[in-house]
């Protein structure tokens, strides 16, 4: 089975805080791999431009159009379901009970959208890929894209997860039931360690040289950087909505 699609939620509730950062770090080197894979190819713009491929796309851009088509059908075989798994469109069926959204426990059921998640990639793309295109392999390169987005989607929304276990210990549950704004350094120190977020960039940095990825020292830190920030965004996002905690933006 794709190790992508289903994570148990069980199997997440029963992790110790160690093992939910191990399982991070794996869709860390997933989403690496994934990246490495893209920048075998060119940029490809084609892809991403509205219109640029005709009328075959209803308006959308290839890219676009293979990313709700994708998440179309995952939403039809119930994999938003599972409570690690967030769909990055916004079509009016995802609230469906057929498709699972809202069947996730209450916790982890708020929308929380990274506004600038698309740009975010493209951004990446042109850190990662040659410019020019690939004739006759369009379809082929727009669905790694959707693969790429849809791995880095649930690294990102892992947060939830590594929020709701740092809010069960002692010292920070204690600070989120009492909480002032006055307490808001504490609560941010519980969450945003810059030392541990160097050791994760640097050891994706190794990882990806170990591994022979087609990506630069300074792609890899624009990367990783990225993804603990919008990371960071979710976990504050989620101390919001579910923990009525406002904490504002960092």
């Amino acid at each position: 089975m794709d190790s992508r699609l289903l994570v148990k939620e069980d199997d997440v509730d029963s992790m110790d805080f160690a093992k939910r950062r191990d399982l991070l770090v794996d869709i860390s080197r997933r989403c690496l791999t994934r990246l490495s894979h893209r920048a075998n190819f060119r940029l490809n713009p084609v892809i991403y431009e509205r219109g640029a491929l005709g009328e075959h796309f209803e308006g959308l851009s290839l890219f676009e159009y293979a990313l709700i088509e994708k998440e179309r059908y995952y939403k039809r075989i119930g994999r938003y379901r599972d409570d690690t798994q967030y769909p990055l469109t916004d079509g009016k069926e995802v609230g469906s009970p057929f498709f699972g959204v809202d069947q996730k426990r209450e916790i982890f059921k708020p929308r929380i959208e990274i506004s600038d998640f698309l740009d975010f990639y493209l951004d990446l793309l042109h850190q990662a890929c040659e410019p020019g295109e690939n004739p006759g392999r369009t379809i082929f390169i727009a669905d790694l894209d959707v693969d790429c987005v849809d791995d880095i989607n649930s690294r990102i929304h892992f947060g939830r997860y590594i929020i709701d276990q740092k809010a069960k210990n002692p010292e920070m549950a204690e600070l989120l039931k009492d909480y002032t704004p006055n307490r808001r350094e504490e609560v941010l120190q519980q969450i945003v360690i810059r030392e541990q977020e160097r050791r994760v960039i640097d050891s994706a940095k190794q990882y990806a040289s170990d591994n022979g990825m087609l990506l630069s020292p300074e792609t890899i830190e624009f990367f990783i950087s990225g993804l603990i920030r919008r990371n960071t965004q979710v976990q504050l996002q989620h101390l919001k909505l579910v923990y009525r905690v406002d904490l504002g933006d960092l």
